[in-house]
């Protein structure tokens, strides 16, 4: 696929576990994926997308149902379901996942659209019209059938 035809997005997922109020634990072995992106009924959480355009498009996201192990999540018209493992977050179905475990830094695995998901830092600090959020993991998928290069704070 052709540069031209490339698409890049930016996603800032901004989480309670982002900037919590309890210390993180100190070795990266001990980080739970379900920390970064809690899977309860009812949380919901707004990010930009920047698509190259402007200005950002504004996407919100709700977990309409989980049971603790099995959550919908719902994103516009969307609904993705995700299965809540020791190991990490998997995309229903298949071998996907959103986040898998050990999280540390240059960890990878297999990414919803055939993108592969690399964690770039264990330790970012992003600024938001929201104010400051610390100890956040970033993740960058890339590849797929789309040639997507996406980039997710948590």
């Amino acid at each position: 696929m052709t540069s031209a035809l490339r698409a890049s997005v930016m996603i800032s997922c901004l989480l309670a576990a982002c900037a919590g109020s309890e210390p993180r634990p100190s070795s990266p072995d001990t980080l739970e994926p379900s920390e970064y992106f809690p899977l309860h009924a009812g949380n919901a959480w707004s990010y930009d997308v920047d698509t190259g355009d402007a200005s950002p498009t504004l996407g919100v996201t709700r977990v309409e149902a989980s049971d603790g192990h099995f959550s919908e999540v719902r994103t516009g018209r969307a609904t993705v379901r995700y299965e809540t493992l020791a190991e990490g977050i998997r995309v229903q179905p298949g071998d996907a996942w959103l986040l898998r475990g050990p999280l540390q830094e240059g960890a990878s695995w297999p990414a919803r659209g055939g993108r592969t998901a690399r964690l770039l830092s264990i330790d970012t600090r992003i600024e938001t019209r929201a104010g400051r959020f610390e100890r956040c993991i970033e993740v960058a998928e890339t590849g797929g059938e789309l040639e997507l290069e996406i980039r997710i704070v948590y």
